[in-house]
């Protein structure tokens, strides 16, 4: 909390609010990037991307909290695409 006054008077759910700032912040990051980058090496860029947008998006709310940290959980893709994102990955480790 890097301002307790505006986080009281300016914020009246804080854990939901950055809850779905962060959820909107990811699903911004993720539809402008390649799904596998994300999977593999791109995180740590990604997880500074998200802490960015963030931060602008609370402190546009004036809503004192403070980022400190991201950090991301596995990636895997949604079930119902598994079969053919692998397929892809391998059609391109072949052709590389």
């Amino acid at each position: 909390v890097s301002d307790p006054a505006q986080l009281l008077f300016n914020i009246s759910d804080p854990e939901a609010t950055v809850r779905a700032v962060s959820e909107s912040a990811m699903r911004e990051i993720i539809a402008a990037s390649n799904l596998a980058p994300i999977l593999n090496r791109d995180r740590e860029e990604i997880a500074l991307e998200a802490r960015t947008r963030i931060q602008e998006t609370l402190d546009s709310y004036e809503s004192g909290i403070n980022v400190v940290r991201v950090t991301l959980g596995r990636a895997d893709p949604p079930a119902e695409v598994i079969d053919a994102f692998r397929a892809v990955q391998a059609a391109e480790q072949e052709r590389d």
